[in-house]
């Protein structure tokens, strides 16, 4: 069996050993906020989800019109996209985010939106992962001591949203006035707890395909053979893969067996592309659509330079609305370089995954799409 060098294993226990909860004295609803920002003449959101900001994002997508709310590719993208709504009437836009993005924004916000430059009122809702002192993953946790330290540096003022309703409005109030008298961007950085429940009134996406993330997963473990170094990506990928792991071989079994990327969003298919270029071993990344389309130009790298000892599945997860877009058009994955893609809709249709895995050329790939909320009665 191939070990790697070093690998992080995901226990949801783990983060409890680090650091105590602490638990907010009140909390401000969704509606109250979006409130509070229209009247600060807020009327346009654009940014990247976040699941201490879901409540608040489930109201947005419900109470705001679609043309005005764009779910971005990544965090420096949706900064464009509010400094061009800035430029096109005049009126701040909010970007959303989890503050493991703030590196996505550093270079839009100090080149393009800071007052030093084109001066472009915006404000970023972040939410704070990993805050000091708050029990959160691991993976969190040094990002989250240094957030306010990356807001300092960035020169970027901002302030931590209070849990009281009436005094959030307040600071919405503060922040309007300051970034239409600056010019200048203004950040809120949103504590755990902070909003209370939302229940959006729809699902994000329709009820349409059969295969579970979690078979898809298990089946591609199964399927790659046991000299092979999988490299999963942020989020459940990684999580349901060790878990699997782990069921399967116990913890010591399980550890150091693929190679989980914990962090940095997006960067998944190139950390597996430079694996397989060092160890010469079969690589398969296995790799989630949100993170895919955060960092698109990874696949024009992997589709002209990943030697043929790299194969890339994508689990279509329909987090990125974007992704959609790209259900029907594996064509463009071709004329990345990918070669023969394939779209797996059925749990038997793994057993192609073996065929590639022994091909002579080219950048493998397979797009597998399932849906999350679907129960599915098959073997």
């Amino acid at each position: 069996m191939f070990k790697l060098v070093c690998s992080l294993p995901i226990r949801r226990s783990l983060s409890s050993q680090l650091c105590a909860s602490t638990r907010l004295s009140s909390t401000v609803s969704p509606a109250d906020f979006h409130s509070a920002l229209t009247d600060a003449g807020i009327k346009a959101y654009f940014g990247v989800p976040d699941s201490l900001l879901k409540d608040f994002n489930g109201y947005i997508t419900d109470h705001t019109p679609t043309e005005n709310h764009i779910v971005a590719a990544n965090e420096g993208t949706a900064v464009g996209l509010a400094a061009g709504w800035y430029m096109g009437n005049a009126t701040p836009a909010c970007v959303y985010l989890q503050n493991s993005g703030l590196g996505n924004i550093v270079n839009p916000i100090m080149s393009l939106a800071h007052q030093k430059v084109y001066g472009t009122p915006l404000l970023l809702v972040i939410g704070w992962r990993g805050e000091p002192g708050v029990k959160d993953e691991p993976q969190h946790t040094f990002m989250g001591a240094q957030t306010q330290e990356v807001l300092d540096s960035m020169k970027v003022k901002y302030a931590v949203m209070p849990t009281d309703a009436e005094e959030a409005r307040e600071l919405i109030k503060d922040a309007a006035v300051y970034m239409e008298k600056e010019q200048a961007p203004f950040a809120i950085l949103v504590r755990k707890g902070t909003f209370t429940k939302y229940k959006p009134s729809k699902p994000f996406v329709e009820d349409i395909y059969p295969l579970k993330r979690e078979q898809a997963i298990q089946a591609v473990a199964k399927g790659v053979g046991e000299d092979v170094a999988i490299v999963s990506a942020t989020g459940m990928p990684s999580r349901e893969l060790y878990e699997y792991r782990v069921a399967e071989h116990g913890v010591e079994g399980a550890t150091g067996r693929d190679f989980l990327t914990v962090g940095s969003m997006g960067c998944c298919s190139s950390i597996a592309h430079g694996l397989a270029l060092g160890s010469k071993k079969e690589v398969v990344c296995l790799d989630g659509d949100g993170g895919t389309i955060m960092h698109l130009g990874a696949l024009v790298t992997n589709g002209v330079k990943a030697p043929t000892n790299f194969k890339h599945v994508i689990l279509i997860m329909l987090h990125m609305i974007q992704w959609e877009a790209c259900l029907h058009t594996h064509l463009i994955l071709i004329s990345l370089g990918w070669q023969r893609p394939q779209v797996i809709r059925q749990l038997a249709q793994f057993q192609h995954l073996q065929k590639l895995q022994k091909a002579a050329n080219g950048y493998a790939a397979q797009r597998v799409l399932h849906y999350l909320k679907y129960v599915s009665e098959q073997v």
